[in-house]
């Protein structure tokens, strides 16, 4: 599978998706499945990482027909970790400003490393765990 799943924690609610090589809308759903099926809590944050560095799909600009399918109902957070690469940047804040309305309860996050990613999980599950 073109994108590697690993789990950042022992409670299963941080997931990190690295991308290897080609992959389409078909494998994104895959890994998005195969992880909320293996998750132990109901709430789980995803971690994009190498997006830049792996061929993204031919329709990679339509995203928007592919969200739809996504299902969120356990999930907290998308980071998407672009390093410096602003044309990645636009794109999750373009993803963010188009679809928030129909995922109300997912934080989409653009971050430019790991160590930012886990310091605002942190945050997040600190709050959550609050209510």
């Amino acid at each position: 599978m073109p994108i590697n799943i690993t789990w950042e924690d022992a409670e299963h609610t941080i997931v990190r998706f690295d991308f290897d090589g080609a992959w389409n809308w078909l494998d994104f759903r895959a890994a998005i499945d195969a992880s909320q099926a293996n998750s132990r809590d109901e709430r789980i944050y995803y971690v994009i990482v190498n997006l830049i560095d792996a061929p993204v799909p031919q329709d990679m600009l339509t995203i928007g027909r592919h969200a739809t399918t996504l299902s969120t109902h356990n999930v907290s957070a998308i980071f998407l970790v672009t390093g410096k690469n602003a044309l990645l940047k636009t794109i999750g804040h373009t993803f963010n400003a188009l679809y928030k309305n129909q995922f109300p309860d997912t934080a989409f996050v653009v971050t430019n490393t790991l160590a930012e990613t886990r310091a605002c999980i942190e945050q997040m599950q600190t709050k959550h765990a609050a209510f």
